[in-house]
């Protein structure tokens, strides 16, 4: 290493199954785990029947080139680039519950139970986390190499985007109708260029950080002279207003209230004293405002 101008470390794409998440990966059964969770039936709660989480994943790939200024001395400019995926997956009550308050006449309604866990539990408790993380980094430092060991410093200029579900009722699943209500709604509403990203809570930040590593022979080690400093945050806005009514098929608009609360999906969706006003404004176009 260090011998000749334009000298190049490659890392190639790692896979790495460890992360902070709590959940384990593979099937869950948690009514068998926790039978007494089933009483959460009784107060009306949705209970999860299985889950699946998948193993989180982590991909790297990192670039560093040397040049030799003087002797051992050598200048190090690189960057890295990195994906981190964490996904789990339930099916609760909600399906059957819909399937028995349709009279048990709409069998589709049985998809309402499946959802994706918005939280670092399948289950959809414990704490909201990103699905989804990317990171870039470039940096710039010196290094001084002896053959046998090394040891250098580097200046890093970095950007983190998570990409966290939105949970319109913040109830940690995040379903299906919920998925597509957020796409539609930006569609229709705001930018349709941001709607396939309109799942997400989209945020990050820019920051700016010291390290430095020795390395001799069978080892490397590798600290933070600083702690990241943000430099730049930022989010990417989306319109998300409560839906209150739709359009149905038959010319007729159906009001998002009572038992159909949970179509409004943004704001509250419970079932409360909701007033609503509307209004023809002519034979195409009706006006809803309200809560």
């Amino acid at each position: 290493l260090g011998e000749g101008i334009g000298d190049a470390l490659t890392k190639g794409l790692v896979s790495d199954l460890g992360s902070g998440s709590e959940r384990g990966a593979g099937f869950e059964f948690p009514i068998f785990e926790n039978p007494a969770s089933l009483f959460g039936l009784l107060l009306g709660k949705d209970v999860p029947l299985i889950t699946y989480a998948l193993a989180p994943l982590k991909m790297e790939f990192s670039y560093v080139q040397k040049f030799p200024i003087w002797d051992a001395l050598f200048i190090r400019l690189g960057g890295s680039v990195g994906l981190t995926i964490d996904l789990a997956f339930g099916y609760d009550t909600a399906g059957v519950r819909q399937f028995a308050d349709s009279g048990f006449t709409n069998p589709l309604t049985l998809i309402g139970g499946l959802y994706i866990s918005d939280t670092n539990k399948a289950d959809g408790t414990g704490t909201d986390v990103p699905e989804l993380i990317l990171k870039g980094e470039l940096f710039a430092g010196a290094e001084l190499n002896l053959g046998i060991a090394s040891a250098g410093a580097d200046g890093v200029i970095g950007l983190v985007t998570n990409f966290d579900l939105y949970d319109p009722n913040s109830d940690g699943k995040v379903r299906i109708d919920e998925l597509v209500g957020n796409f539609l709604y930006e569609w229709n509403y705001g930018s349709p260029a941001l709607a396939p990203v309109a799942i997400f809570d989209v945020y990050g930040e820019i920051y700016a950080q010291l390290r430095a590593f020795v390395e001799a022979l069978f080892f490397k080690i590798e600290f933070d002279i600083t702690p990241p400093i943000t430099l730049f945050e930022f989010s990417i806005p989306f319109e998300r207003a409560p839906i209150l009514a739709t359009e149905r098929g038959d010319g007729s608009l159906l009001l998002n209230v009572g038992q159909n609360s949970e179509q409004r999906l943004n704001g509250d969706t419970r079932d409360i004293g909701e007033k609503i006003y509307v209004e023809s404004l002519s034979d195409t176009e009706v006006l809803v405002w309200g809560m």
